[in-house]
């Protein structure tokens, strides 16, 4: 009914079908905020694991980028055929610092209580609580906003090498440490292009060397880009962001003011580091 989920209006839908496209679109909504739990345990955890690809195929380019319509239309429909909710109702995620003010929550209950605890064991729970860091909501949002890297067989297609530098890189996204995240992008796309040297068709080291030694990653990138053109502008994007943020260059230093546009950087690397991954090692 749909096709066009960017594009399609309440307008668009027949009168008489609108109940049922209302009870579809809510369920879809529903299975969406459940998947959505599954997809931050995920990451939470691990951030790689098993999935046919069919299926993620489908959910990373239908499903994912159409979610805010989703929820637009679950919402417009509804009040269409007489239900008073906003679209706010039916978004994936909380707001606020509820996790947060639950751990508080729970320490002055602590403190309260004839408990088994310390004091100084709970001044040192409070110490870790009211640090500048800890922002137990903010990595629960940061988890629903990249998805994991998910494909069949992963962790047996995956070098062990490979699976940890990408646990690290989820959770330095987790955890808002951005220049790290640019960092590792940029070396896991190093090790990757090297690791998949054979299969790209290239040859990854240096010739006419006494002691061999690995090409530049930028020579690297732009000898793969010429076989697989479709990772071109994933790669150049994670060698830029690193070229941008991770040099001692006067004229660039006042990015490190900016936290937002780092935070930027640091989601567009992650994303073009996991489609890089996804094709070299997941594709079939």
């Amino acid at each position: 009914m749909a096709g066009d989920l960017a594009g399609l209006r309440v307008s668009d839908i027949p009168t008489d079908r609108r109940v049922a496209f209302a009870n579809d679109v809510c369920s879809l909504s529903l299975a969406l905020i459940a998947l959505g739990r599954l997809l931050v345990a995920k990451n939470l955890s691990e951030a790689i694991g098993e999935v046919a690809s069919g299926p993620w195929k489908f959910y990373r380019e239908v499903i994912e980028p159409n979610k805010s319509h989703i929820a637009r239309l679950a919402s417009d429909i509804l009040q269409a055929i007489g239900y008073d909710i906003r679209q706010e109702h039916i978004e994936l995620g909380g707001k606020g610092d509820k996790v947060a003010n639950i751990l508080f929550s729970g320490l002055d209950y602590w403190r309260l209580d004839d408990s088994e605890y310390t004091e100084q064991e709970l001044d040192e729970v409070e110490q870790v609580l009211q640090a500048p860091w800890f922002a137990p909501d903010r990595w629960i949002q940061n988890a629903s906003k990249v998805l994991p890297v998910l494909g069949p067989k992963a962790k047996q297609v995956m070098p062990s090498s490979l699976r940890i530098r990408i646990e690290e890189l989820t959770r330095c996204y987790l955890f808002d440490n951005h220049l790290s995240v640019i960092a590792l992008a940029r070396a896991i796309l190093e090790y990757a292009l090297i690791d998949r040297a054979s299969k790209l068709g290239i040859n990854p080291k240096k010739q006419d060397q006494q002691k061999p030694e690995y090409k530049r990653l930028g020579r690297l990138v732009e000898e793969v880009a010429e076989s697989r053109p479709e990772l071109k502008n994933a790669m150049e994007q994670i060698v830029e962001a690193g070229n941008r943020t991770l040099h001692p260059r006067k004229d660039r230093e006042h990015i490190m003011l900016l936290p937002e546009y780092l935070r930027g950087q640091a989601f567009c690397s992650i994303q073009a580091i996991h489609q890089v991954v996804h094709e070299l090692y997941l594709s079939k």
